[in-house]
């Protein structure tokens, strides 16, 4: 599907539900923690019916353009990519993938293993490098360090190093303006990968 593309770039809303949010649905059968992402329930049906805190690829993901208007009758496109099926997808030459996302490099610690979840997932899928945020990030300021990274990355075409350049530059303009430096608006994107397969 996605095969042979150089680059992908996502901005939509990611999503991570950890082990205790996992827990807690599991008790209570009613995903109070979904209703307050306010995610539609097209994904509390998926997530109750998922193996809680047994797979983590399961309680993260991206949800895309058609989620709110789930078909149930169509599980197979119900406007969710999931880490696990993201493992699924042929990402080979893909140099890079950027998601542009809230909390779409939060994952599940596993000892020998490393973070589980969208991270994971599109590397294991064949991405060289992945671009991720770390926490929920404003979509004015994402838009604006997006712009830095991808100035710098054609110049350069080494992914960490764009980041790290866009993440001071936009720290550095948010300065001469006058805007606060709180590392929400700055510091959320990181990459991981092999910088030298770029």
């Amino acid at each position: 599907m996605m095969r042979g593309k150089s680059v992908i770039h996502l901005a939509t809303h990611g999503y991570f539900l950890s082990g205790a949010c996992g827990a807690k649905l599991k008790a209570e059968g009613k995903p109070d923690a979904l209703a307050a992402m306010r995610l539609p329930g097209a994904i509390e049906e998926r997530i109750t019916n998922a193996e809680l805190g047994e797979n983590p690829l399961l309680l993260s993901g991206l949800v895309l353009a058609g989620a709110n208007n789930h078909d149930k009758k169509d599980d197979a496109d119900d406007g969710y990519l999931t880490a696990e099926e993201v493992t699924a997808l042929d990402l080979t030459g893909t140099r890079i993938v950027v998601l542009s996302a809230c909390d779409a490099g939060l994952g599940k610690l596993e000892r020998g293993e490393g973070i589980m979840g969208l991270r994971r997932a599109f590397l294991l899928a064949g991405a060289q490098n992945v671009v991720m945020s770390l926490w929920r990030v404003p979509d004015k300021q994402t838009r604006e360090l997006m712009g830095y990274f991808y100035d710098d990355w054609i110049k350069t075409q080494n992914a960490g190093a764009a980041m790290q350049t866009a993440s001071l530059k936009m720290l550095e303009s948010r300065r001469k303006k006058g805007l606060s430096e709180n590392p929400l608006y700055w510091a959320s994107f990181i990459c991981v990968g092999n910088p030298l397969r770029n």
